[in-house]
């Protein structure tokens, strides 16, 4: 219930005091990560001295998400060519990520039982491909077979909307 969460969160904070959750779990990542003395050195054998901060760097802007106009960071060590890489925890080109679809289907299962959950995620994720947008960036697509099963996936948030997150009683 994170969005849930940073609603009541926001609605009892100063208006310029903003929570968000995604910029809570980059704060729980790095708690983790320091105060278990977890070190990306200890996992991969890096050729050079930065890229362990290059890849906590890239873990963080993957949580936060690429807005399609923004250039890659170019603290992150990759290539303008993996930029579909950031559609994949946090798509802000057009909201289909992994994080939607892991709650949307926890969400959905708890409240109304795995029969009413119709997004099919491993169809999906089977459909995704890379290609280059209009603009010549890279980008995640979906083949048009899987349209239906793209479609659920904006029903089910406006069903959950309606019947759960923003229901009365909640």
């Amino acid at each position: 219930f994170s969005h849930m969460f940073e609603s009541f969160v926001n609605s009892n904070r100063k208006k310029d005091e903003r929570f968000e959750h995604e910029e809570m779990s980059i704060k729980i990542l790095r708690h983790l990560l320091e105060n278990n003395n977890i070190c990306f050195e200890d996992y991969v054998n890096y050729s050079e001295k930065n890229q362990a901060d290059q890849d906590l760097q890239f873990v963080i802007e993957l949580i936060r998400g690429l807005q399609p106009a923004k250039p890659v960071p170019k603290n992150v060590g990759r290539p303008e060519e993996k930029r579909f890489l950031f559609e994949i925890v946090s798509n802000q080109r057009n909201g289909i990520d992994v994080d939607k679809l892991d709650y949307f289907h926890r969400d959905a299962s708890s409240a109304f039982g795995e029969k009413d959950y119709r997004v099919q995620t491993d169809r999906i994720i089977e459909s995704v491909r890379v290609d280059v947008d209009n603009e010549g960036k890279s980008c995640i697509i979906y083949e048009e077979k899987n349209h239906l099963d793209i479609l659920n996936i904006f029903k089910t948030r406006m069903h959950l909307h309606l019947t759960l997150y923003q229901h009365h009683v909640v």
